[in-house]
């Protein structure tokens, strides 16, 4: 793993590091607040919407999690090195800078 000066740092990230920084996570709890204030799933019981909606929930964001994990599996050698590293940053941060001007300009994309 890199540390911020280009070097290697003696101990990479934990599991309870990971659990952790999820339940410290604001923005996940926005997420599931914003779902289940709009969004349940139809059931004859008020009790079994929630949980099966729950369920629904977690059941997604497992499969999210492990493909995003697969994914950083293939991109660790990107990471490796400091250059090509540097690069990956760079260029998402364009493309994050983009999009907010974007979204600022108004533009409207029909996806249908």
């Amino acid at each position: 793993m890199l540390s911020p000066d280009g070097g290697s740092s003696e101990l990479p990230p934990r599991l309870i590091d990971g659990f952790i920084l999820n339940l410290l996570n604001p923005k996940a709890y926005a997420a599931f607040l914003a779902l289940f204030s709009q969004f349940l799933l139809p059931s004859n019981s008020e009790l079994l919407s929630y949980l099966s909606t729950g369920v629904v929930c977690f059941l997604v964001a497992v499969i999210v999690d492990v493909a995003w994990l697969v994914l950083g599996s293939a991109l660790r050698p990107i990471f490796e090195t400091p250059r090509s590293a540097r690069i990956m940053r760079v260029s998402f941060a364009v493309i994050m800078v983009a999009a907010v001007f974007w979204v600022l300009n108004g533009v409207s994309v029909n996806l249908i």
